[in-house]
């Protein structure tokens, strides 16, 4: 499941759901998480478990992001995700809880 911020302004808004679906012409290779931040600003998490490696396609995809000059971060757990968030400046607030 990928969410995406309505339009409504910043303190307003709400996620809406969006289906990630192959048929609906989805690449193959994007990363599980896209984060959005205010100033037009985008990163991209791909979320692995235990010794898990991107596969191929997730591997092209992240190198291509990467040359496009997008933020991207493999990460094994939350704290490697507000990590990788904070090393690109990314606003972290409030207190998450794994």
């Amino acid at each position: 499941m990928a969410w995406a911020a309505d339009s409504a302004p910043v303190e307003e808004a709400e996620p809406v759901p969006l289906s990630v679906d192959k048929a609906a012409g989805v690449l193959a290779g994007i990363p599980d998480l896209a984060v959005a931040w205010p100033f037009g600003r985008i990163g991209f998490l791909e979320l692995k478990i235990g010794r898990n490696d991107e596969t191929p396609a997730q591997k092209a995809m992240l190198d291509r992001l990467r040359r496009y000059g997008f933020p991207v971060a493999v990460v094994r757990s939350v704290d490697e995700a507000l990590d990788a968030l904070r090393s690109w400046g990314a606003p972290i607030n409030g207190k998450v809880a794994a």
